[in-house]
């Protein structure tokens, strides 16, 4: 048990640098070798140095070595190795992924690190830049380049590193999911702007390759210009501020052959991501199909988790429910099904009937007689709930791409 200041009140100079640190804001089990894990608390520190000389009470770390600093119940510190990147002669800074996120095109996984590297000689992985940000899995051992600074337009030595998990506010300031901050080395300038040893900058890489850059943190508004200051390390650990989703529901399309029920609107990849099944996030109990639209006076159709097989996020506008069979029977066989009571059904959606990965409500999903649009099997065919029926057994072929109907005789 030693204090946490105490020692890094030692680190001076070369020797016992601190080059990299990061907050651990929730429990999180990561990998740490061949058939071996470590179970990570919420308030766990992790930092990398230049090799701490048998400080940490005594601990002997090397430049690429990962530290786990826990606290104990005394006020004191316990501290250990938790894991070594081959791949890295000196670990320049890093940040644990602790939720899965998409970077540019990369999908990363949580347990996993990115981390910053110096040259110092040796063979290493593509790119081998100091302006470059690298991916370590922990499971495989493996090392890759993430995304080169000089392909996204900043060339000094990078010398912090933080990836935004979800959607945060910090500092007054949105950060998408994906964002990475920055700190670096050098001034260089991004859009006109300049960006000193004291900022930190936001990147966020688009699926293209292409780069947004815009500055997070400038350290002249703290006079740090005037006492010469650097950033070396960096770690963001705001208090988590609620940020809803904001998708909208504007209309469904039940399908009884497919067996699904499509909600259109907007948005809704801010539920997750798109393929994603979120069957177990949604509220279903806020989800009504109002029989006659008339509130209530006739029986209303109603659903349960255990009436959906899944729940997937087929694009931005458009969520794609697929129904038990049991279910789709149940709405087939009521006798006020479509326009067969004699007036059309709609939808009634109650707010926070989306739910995000993190269990936050959307705040603009309601929806009060919204549009129902009714497709079964041929012979009897309900389009915006008019009933359409052939005397004549005719075949009718739904074209979907041209959203309208062909009745051949």
């Amino acid at each position: 048990m030693v204090s946490m200041k105490e020692e890094l009140s030692f680190f001076s100079g070369k020797e016992g640098n601190v080059s990299g640190i990061h907050y651990v804001s929730k429990d999180i089990q990561i990998s740490t070798g061949a058939c071996q894990t470590e179970q990570l608390r919420e308030g766990d520190i992790l930092i990398v140095g230049d090799g701490f000389g048998g400080l940490l009470g005594g601990l002997n770390a090397g430049k690429n070595d990962v530290i786990l600093c826990r606290a104990d119940s005394t006020g004191g510190y316990t501290f250990s190795t938790l894991l070594h990147i081959p791949e890295a002669k000196k670990i320049q800074g890093l940040t644990l992924i602790e939720d899965d996120v998409i970077v540019g095109n990369t999908q990363l996984s949580s347990g996993n690190f990115l981390f910053l590297k110096k040259n110092e000689g040796g063979n290493g992985p593509q790119g081998n830049g100091e302006n470059c940000v690298y991916l370590y899995e922990t499971e495989s051992f493996r090392t890759s380049l993430l995304f080169d600074g000089n392909s996204v337009g900043f060339h000094s030595k990078l010398t912090g590193i933080e990836l935004i998990e979800r959607d945060t506010v910090a500092g007054g300031e949105y950060l998408e999911a994906g964002t990475v901050l920055l700190s670096a080395k050098n001034r260089f300038t991004i859009n006109n702007t300049e960006v000193d040893p004291h900022d930190i900058f936001a990147v966020h890489v688009k699926p293209t390759g292409q780069a947004t850059m815009s500055i997070l943190f400038d350290g002249e508004d703290l006079g740090l210009n005037n006492v010469g200051a650097k950033i070396d390390g960096l770690s963001l650990n705001v208090e988590q501020q609620t940020i809803s989703p904001d998708n909208t529901i504007a209309s469904g399309v039940f399908d009884a052959t497919a067996g699904t029920l499509a909600l259109h609107g907007t948005k809704f990849d801010s539920l997750g991501n798109v393929g994603d099944d979120i069957r177990d996030q949604l509220d279903w109990s806020k989800l009504v199909w109002d029989v006659d639209s008339d509130d209530c006076a006739t029986a209303d159709i109603t659903f349960t988790e255990d009436d959906v097989e899944s729940a997937v996020i087929k694009s931005d506008t458009e969520l794609v429910i697929h129904l038990k069979e049991s279910k789709i029977d149940s709405i087939t066989g009521n006798a006020n099904y479509a326009a067969l009571g004699g007036a059309v059904d709609t939808l009634d959606i109650g707010n926070g009937f989306s739910v995000d990965s993190a269990g936050v409500a959307s705040t603009k999903d309601g929806l009060v007689g919204g549009e129902l649009v009714t497709i079964t099997p041929p012979g009897n065919i309900h389009l915006s709930n008019s009933t359409l029926n052939d005397p004549y057994e005719s075949q009718i072929y739904p074209c979907r791409e041209l959203s309208t109907f062909f009745l051949i005789r």
